[in-house]
């Protein structure tokens, strides 16, 4: 499996880690606890916080990521803090990787703030490619704007969503962002936005 970041792969680490976080997870859960009694291994971390991943040694397969307090004790419920998975896969799919697509957007739209516009193309572009909503319309902006790229209104549709087709169109209808005033395009991507699902009206422009 590929490890993502802010996540890594403890495998390779010294059997000091391993035993200072299984050691912790030992004196903090207690009886009621969901994974009280079950032997651990320590095999990945979160970079940015306490959260550790474990191997359920039980036979079955599952996983837990743990956000231990470090208190030294027993802990009392719902601490420390724990989610479990079947498997490590489901797990990867549905905690690591989104994850990994947040932190990859709080970047790109950092960059984006201070001016980073290579760099927030580049971020915004990977998420497009893996899918994420959220990166669609910011991409799209940056297509039509010529930031981090060069100014590409058919990109921008496609990147996009009804709501980039519409600021197309109304760019076409007047004129600007570099493009000249075109109403038979303002026209096309109207209609496009209105098939992408825009809740803006666009009736008036198409009619």
């Amino acid at each position: 499996m590929e490890w993502l970041s802010p996540w890594w792969s403890t495998e390779e680490q010294g059997s000091h880690l391993h035993e200072t976080f299984e050691g912790e997870l030992g004196l903090e859960v207690g009886a009621s606890h969901a994974i009280f009694g079950i032997p651990v291994k320590l095999i990945g971390r979160h970079n940015g916080c306490d959260d550790a991943l474990f191997e359920l040694r039980d036979g079955t397969g599952r996983v837990a990521v743990v956000h231990s307090t470090w208190s030294k004790h027993e802990e009392r419920p719902p601490w420390p803090r724990t989610m479990v998975y079947p498997s490590l896969e489901l797990w990867a799919d549905q905690h690591m990787r989104p994850e990994h697509e947040d932190a990859i957007e709080e970047d790109a739209n950092y960059a984006y703030t201070i001016g980073n516009f290579d760099k927030a193309f580049g971020g915004f572009s990977k998420l497009w490619s893996l899918g994420r909503p959220s990166a669609a319309r910011a991409l799209a902006e940056m297509y039509l704007r010529g930031e981090g790229t060069a100014i590409d209104a058919p990109k921008a549709v496609e990147a996009g969503d009804g709501k980039a087709a519409y600021n197309l169109a109304a760019i076409y209808h007047s004129g600007g962002h570099g493009m000249p005033q075109d109403l038979d395009f303002s026209r096309h991507f109207f209609i496009v936005a209105k098939r992408l699902g825009c809740e803006i009206d666009v009736e008036p422009f198409i009619s």
